[in-house]
C-alpha cells in the first residue's frame, strides 16, 4: 500500500475510535436531560424576526433581563465600538422591526430595520439576515434614513451566520460592519453568561441560546476531553490531514455525483414521463441547486442554494420559478406550504429546507445513510406544491 494512503488510513481510524466515543458521551448528556433546548422545541430556527426580537431583549437596557447597559456594552466591546458610548443610558431605546420612510432622487422608499438601538443623537442600525435574500438598495437606504436622523453619529451592522457580505446592489458604497452569529453572537453571549454567573435563570437561558445557534451555524460543540485527543492526533498526523482537507471539494463532488444525483433521478422517475430533472451543483456558483420540469405548466419546482460564494452549498430553499428564469411582478397567490413571502425571484413565495438545508459532509453523509428518508422529504414537497399549484 502506498505510504501516504497507508498514513491516512491509520488517521481515520484512529480518528473513528473517537468519533464513536464522542457519540457515547453525547448520548450520556442526552440521557441526562442535557439536550433539552426551549428555542429549539419552539422552532426558532430560521425566523429572522423571532431572532431579532431575542437579540432585542438581551440589547435592551430597559429589558427584563435587568442588568441594565451591561449585555448592550458587552456587544459594543465585542463588535469593536468601545468608542461608541450612548451618553444617557436611560434615554437609550431598542425597536424591532422599526418602520420608516424616506425621499430620494429616485422616489419615495419604506422600509423595516430589524433591530434599531438609538437614543435621539445616535443609533445602531443591525440588519439581521439569516436566510433572506437582500433587498435592492436595503442597507443604502438604511444609509440614507440614518444620515437624515442621525448625521455622521450611526453605525450599520450586516449580521448573517458566516459574516458574508451583502450583495453589490443592497450595499452600494455603504459602510456597514460585518458580524456573524457563529462567532460574534456566540462571543457576545458567552460574555454575558459570564457577568451573569450568580443569576441562573439567565445564565441558563443565554446557555440554551448559545446552544441552538451553535446548532443553527452547524458550530462543532464537541466534548473538551475528546477534543484534545483528536488536536492531538490530527498535528501528529498534519500531512495526512492535510491530504484529507485539500480533498474535501472532490469528495462532496463525488458524493453529489455518485450518490445524491442518482437519488434525485430515482425521486424523478416516481412522476413518470411528465417531470425532468436538471442538475447543476457548481461549487463557483451561489444559486446553484436541482429542479423538476413539466408538473406545474411552465414553473420549475426549483430547490436552490441561496449561501454565499465562499459556502456556495448552503440555505436551500424551495420554490416556483418561470422554466425560462424571467422574473415575474409578484403574484397574488402564495402557495401554504411556501412560507416566506413572494418576490419577483419567487412568485409563489419560497420556504428554507430545514433537514437538508446546509450541505456539508454529516448532512452528506446522513443522506447516504439514510436514502429513503432523504426522497420521502423531497417527495412530500413535490407533492405538496403540485397539489397546491392546481
Amino acid at each position: 500500500m502506498d505510504t501516504g494512503l497507508a498514513k491516512i488510513q491509520s488517521l481515520l481510524q484512529q480518528v473513528q475510535v473517537l468519533v464513536s466515543k464522542e457519540k457515547a458521551i453525547q448520548h450520556e448528556k442526552y440521557r441526562r436531560g442535557e439536550s433539552f433546548n426551549i428555542f429549539k422545541v419552539c422552532g426558532v430556527n430560521h425566523y429572522e424576526v423571532t431572532h431579532s426580537s431575542i437579540l432585542a431583549e438581551f440589547l435592551n437596557p430597559c429589558g427584563t433581563h435587568g442588568q441594565g447597559m451591561d449585555f448592550l456594552n458587552e456587544f459594543l466591546k465585542t463588535n469593536g465600538l468601545c468608542n461608541f458610548v450612548f451618553a444617557d443610558n436611560d434615554a437609550v431605546v431598542v425597536e424591532t422591526e422599526h418602520a420608516f420612510s424616506i425621499k430620494t432622487k429616485e422616489g419615495e422608499y419604506t422600509g423595516r430595520i430589524d433591530i434599531l438601538i438609538h437614543d435621539s443623537k445616535k443609533a445602531i442600525i443591525i440588519e439581521n439576515k439569516i436566510y433572506a435574500q437582500d433587498q435592492y438598495n436595503q442597507l443604502s437606504r438604511y444609509e440614507t434614513y440614518a444620515k437624515e436622523r442621525y448625521p455622521d453619529n450611526y453605525k450599520i451592522i450586516y449580521l448573517t451566520l458566516d459574516q458574508h457580505d451583502p450583495n453589490d446592489e443592497s450595499s452600494k458604497k455603504v459602510s456597514y460592519i460585518p458580524i456573524s452569529y457563529s462567532e460574534h453572537i456566540i462571543a457576545w453571549l458567552t460574555s454575558c453568561k459570564n457577568i451573569t454567573i450568580d443569576k441562573p435563570l439567565i445564565r441558563e437561558t443565554l446557555t440554551q441560546y448559545i446552544q441552538h445557534i451553535k446548532e443553527l451555524t452547524n458550530t462543532i460543540d464537541m466534548d473538551a476531553e475528546t477534543n484534545n485527543e483528536l488536536m492531538k492526533i490530527l498535528i501528529s498526523n498534519l500531512s495526512a490531514t492535510n491530504q484529507i482537507i485539500q480533498m474535501q471539494g472532490e469528495i462532496e463532488m463525488h458524493v453529489v455525483k455518485k450518490h445524491i444525483i442518482p437519488l434525485l433521478e430515482s425521486l424523478r422517475d416516481r412522476y413518470g414521463k411528465e417531470i425532468s430533472l436538471i442538475t447543476n451543483f457548481s461549487p463557483k456558483e451561489q444559486y446553484c441547486g436541482f429542479k423538476f420540469n413539466g408538473a406545474t405548466e411552465n414553473w420549475s419546482i426549483s430547490f436552490q442554494f441561496q449561501g454565499s460564494k465562499s459556502a456556495p452549498w448552503t440555505e436551500m430553499i424551495v420554490g416556483l420559478q418561470h422554466i425560462d428564469n424571467r422574473t415575474y411582478t409578484i403574484q397574488t397567490k402564495q402557495l401554504p406550504i411556501l412560507k416566506s413571502r413572494p418576490n419577483e425571484w419567487w412568485p409563489y413565495g419560497y420556504s428554507y429546507l430545514n433537514k437538508y438545508r446546509n450541505w456539508d459532509l454529516s448532512t452528506m453523509n446522513d443522506i447516504i445513510n439514510k436514502p429513503d428518508e432523504f426522497i420521502d422529504y423531497l417527495d412530500n414537497i413535490l407533492t405538496s406544491i403540485i397539489r397546491d399549484f392546481k
